[in-house]
């Protein structure tokens, strides 16, 4: 995440510096080429003020040397009479150039032309004298492209800054961007400072805790209650997981063999043959009666959890033998929900079966409502739901044996 968060934030900043450089690039290109046409217009008008009608040529001459842009004069059907910078008898019939056209028909005339590099561009502004002559001022200058290429080392060097200016500047809004995210508590997220937009999440997760809470607190309880009742016994009991591994043994066990034995592999416990067969008799006969179905479950003790591991083929095996109606997967998508209300559990009973039976769990501070298919069909489960204040919903859901031997 911090990585995309920086690539994005670096993207934007480098493609605004870029986009703000260069359009303020052009932007300065075209006020220098209003201004060249500007004062080539205000020198035309000079010129064309200073010279008389009957003197014109020599006037313009005299000017010519004097003047650093190009002047050209040129005849009212295009035949060059003088140029500054080249012979008229050299150049070609102007007749048809565009300000040339322009300024014989309205008295002011403008053009401009690329090079063939496109490297330069030259302006012309032609205007008509007394005597009906044509009098163009030409200036180049460099074109946009040329203006860039001309200007290529700074430019690159621009672009250099411009990204270790966006590295450093989408480092940082990326370090204060997820500032408030990588410091979340998830443990306590409503003692949080993050945004807004988190609230909602922060919220959930606050909910899964305490329900998560509860839910621990009730498998402790019944860890306590197992542990107590295996205490009174008489007999000595042992749980084995599948691999042989002890998983719980009660306090007749811990009297008969020393504590370092009561723990580990069925063999630490005792060597005797006797014993030795029976146990390994039970977990081959627990093996070979799950196997054609789930194959080689594992039954593993973690803390005050026991832990079933069924392999693939037995997933598979579930997968494909037991019949799925689609009620537990609407049951678990409204259970999920941030506001849950027991209409909305009601009505996805009801859209599986007409048969539906609720009932009201009464002096429980574990669950408030038992509801279930009274026909078993298509779910022979008892769901015990409990309502909390925040909105949010858990359940447990047992077989109906027992649930009547948890006596709720």
């Amino acid at each position: 995440m911090r990585k995309r968060v920086f690539g994005s934030i670096f993207l934007t900043a480098i493609v605004t510096l870029l986009l703000t450089a260069g359009l303020f690039l052009l932007v300065v290109h075209a006020g220098l080429t209003r201004d060249l046409r500007g004062r080539l217009a205000r020198e035309g008008g000079y010129i064309a003020a200073t010279v008389s009608a009957d003197r014109d040529l020599e006037e313009i001459k005299a000017l010519g040397t004097l003047c650093a842009d190009r002047i050209t004069l040129v005849k009212k059907d295009g035949t060059v009479l003088y140029d500054n910078e080249t012979p008229a008898a050299e150049m070609e019939n102007h007749g048809t150039r565009p300000e040339i056209r322009r300024a014989a028909e309205t008295g002011v005339g403008e053009d401009s032309r690329l090079s063939e590099t496109l490297e330069t561009q030259t302006y012309y502004y032609a205007l008509r004298l007394a005597n009906g002559d044509i009098l163009r001022i030409a200036a180049t200058a460099d074109s946009a492209f040329g203006a860039l290429a001309g200007a290529s080392p700074w430019i690159v060097l621009v672009v250099l800054l411009a990204l270790l200016v966006a590295a450093l500047l989408a480092s940082r809004l990326t370090h204060v961007f997820l500032a408030p995210i990588v410091s979340l508590d998830l443990h306590d997220p409503l003692k949080n400072e993050a945004y807004d937009e988190l609230s909602p999440l922060l919220h959930r997760i606050d909910r899964q805790n305490r329900r998560i809470s509860i839910q621990m607190d009730e498998l402790r309880r019944r860890q306590a209650e197992f542990d107590d009742i295996t205490a009174r016994m008489d007999e000595g009991l042992v749980l084995f997981s599948s691999s042989g591994d002890i998983l719980s043994a009660n306090n007749v066990i811990h009297q008969l063999f020393p504590q370092d034995k009561a723990a580990g592999n069925y063999l630490t416990l005792c060597r005797d043959a006797a014993y030795v067969e029976a146990v390994e008799q039970a977990l081959r006969g627990f093996a070979a009666h799950e196997a054609p179905t789930l194959g080689a479950v594992e039954v593993v003790r973690d803390g005050e959890r026991f832990c079933f591991h069924v392999p693939a083929e037995g997933a598979e095996f579930v997968h494909e033998k037991v019949p799925d109606s689609g009620f537990l997967r609407a049951f678990l998508a409204v259970m999920s929900g941030l506001e849950v209300s027991l209409d909305d559990i009601l009505a996805v009973f009801h859209r599986f079966s007409d048969s539906v039976t609720c009932e009201r769990i009464e002096g429980s501070d574990e669950f408030d409502y038992l509801i279930y298919f009274t026909s078993g069909v298509p779910d022979g489960f008892r769901y015990c739901i409990k309502l909390e204040d925040d909105g949010c919903a858990s359940y447990h859901r047992f077989i109906r044996e027992d649930y009547e031997a948890f006596g709720f």
